[in-house]
C-alpha cells in the first residue's frame, strides 16, 4: 500500500556508533528508531505491524538517499516521505511530527497512521 521512507537528519559519520552508544542521537527519528546497539526492538515491532497492513517502512541517511528522496526532503530532515509507486515522493510527516512523538514509538505510530488515512 504505502512505501514510507524515514530520512535522518545529518550524516552518520564514523563516530556515529560511539555517539549512539553514549545516547547522543542526531535527530528525533534516530531517537525513535534506535537504541545503543542499533534499531530498537520496539521500532522493529512497529515496522512489522505496518508491514502486516501492507506498508513498507525504511530508513535512510541524507548521504545514501536517492535523488528523488533528497529532493523531497531537502533541508527538512528528519522527516518521513511516502512513495506512491509512480515515481512521486512527498512528505507525509515532518520534523515537528517526529518531535511530537517525543521518542515514543506508539505515539509515532498513531501519528503516522493518522497521516496514512489521507493517502
Amino acid at each position: 500500500m504505502a512505501h514510507l521512507i524515514g530520512v535522518y537528519r545529518g550524516s552518520r559519520g564514523a563516530l556515529y556508533p560511539l555517539a549512539r552508544f553514549l545516547g547522543a542521537y542526531s535527530c528525533d527519528l534516530a531517537r525513535l528508531s534506535e537504541n545503543r546497539t542499533g534499531l530498537s526492538p520496539a521500532w522493529k515491532a512497529m515496522v512489522d505491524r505496518l508491514a502486516a497492513d501492507g506498508h513498507h517502512h525504511e530508513l535512510v541517511s541524507p548521504k545514501s538517499a536517492s535523488p528523488a528522496i533528497s529532493q523531497a526532503s531537502a533541508g527538512r530532515e528528519p522527516c518521513i516521505l511516502i512513495d506512491d509507486d509512480h515515481g512521486d515522493v512527498a512528505m507525509i510527516a515532518d520534523w515537528n511530527d517526529l518531535s511530537l512523538a517525543d521518542g515514543d514509538i506508539e505515539r509515532y505510530e498513531r501519528i503516522l497512521r493518522s497521516k496514512l488515512l489521507m493517502y
